[in-house]
C-alpha cells in the first residue's frame, strides 16, 4: 500500500471523494440516467503502485452531475479511488454551471435539484483547497505569462500551490482544453478527457 504523504502548512487534510450516485442525464427527462453500479475499468500499468491526489477544476467536477459528453470517463477516474481535492471556488461555479442548464431548459427543475443534491453530499466529502492568502503574487505572476481568466487563474494556481505540498503527487484533471494546455506549460501533470479512461486503468487496481 502506497504511503499517503501529509499536507504541509495547512493547506488541506487528505480525505478521500468517492460517491456512487450517477450523473444526471440532461435530455429534458426527469431521471437519473440508468447506469448502476461500479464502473468496471480494464487493468493498465500507469501509475501503479504511486500515491496521486486529484485536482479536478469545475468543468471535470460538473461532469459527474450532468450527463454530457466524457461524463463515463470521469466517473471512472473518480472510482479509481484516488483522494479528490478541489479549490473552495468550485462549488460556487459549479452551481452556476448547474443554473445556467436549468435556465437554458437542459436540465428540468427535478434534474436539477438531483443535481444539486449530489454536488452538495460530495462537496461535504471532498478535500476543499483554500489557499486566498496566498494567491496575489502567483495570480500576478500567471498573468504576465497566460491570459487566463480570473476564476480559471485561481484553480490553476491552487492546483500549483497543493502539487507542490504534494511533491508533485498530483494530478490535474480538467476538460477545458486552453486550460489544460496552459496548465501543462506550467508544469502540472494534467489529465483531459482523452486520458480519463487510460488514468482510471491504471489506478483501478493499484
Amino acid at each position: 500500500m502506497s504511503r499517503r504523504p501529509q499536507v504541509a502548512g495547512g493547506i488541506a487534510s487528505i480525505c478521500r471523494g468517492r460517491l456512487d450516485s450517477p450523473p444526471i442525464q440532461a435530455s429534458g427527462e426527469d431521471h437519473v440516467s440508468p447506469r448502476q453500479g461500479k464502473r468496471q475499468a480494464t487493468v493498465g500499468n500507469r501509475y501503479r503502485g504511486s500515491w496521486v491526489m486529484l485536482f479536478l477544476d469545475t468543468s471535470a467536477l460538473v461532469k459527474r452531475y450532468v450527463e454530457e459528453q466524457d461524463s463515463d470517463a470521469l466517473i471512472r477516474l473518480w472510482d479509481a479511488g484516488d483522494p479528490i481535492a478541489v479549490s473552495v471556488i468550485t462549488f460556487a461555479e459549479a452551481l452556476g454551471a448547474l443554473n445556467r442548464r436549468r435556465r437554458e431548459s437542459t436540465l428540468s427543475e427535478a434534474q436539477y435539484k438531483l443535481a444539486r443534491g449530489h454536488l452538495e453530499n460530495d462537496w461535504a466529502r471532498l478535500t476543499r483547497i483554500d489557499v486566498t492568502n496566498r494567491l496575489d503574487p502567483y495570480l500576478r505572476r500567471l498573468s504576465y505569462r497566460h491570459p487566463l481568466r480570473g476564476m480559471d487563474a485561481i484553480q490553476l494556481v491552487t492546483a500549483q500551490l497543493l502539487s507542490e505540498t504534494l511533491n508533485d503527487a498530483l494530478d490535474f484533471v480538467t476538460a477545458d482544453i486552453r486550460l489544460l494546455n496552459i496548465a501543462r506549460a506550467e508544469g502540472l501533470r494534467v489529465v483531459s478527457p482523452p486520458d480519463f479512461v487510460v488514468a482510471s486503468e491504471g489506478r483501478k487496481n493499484e
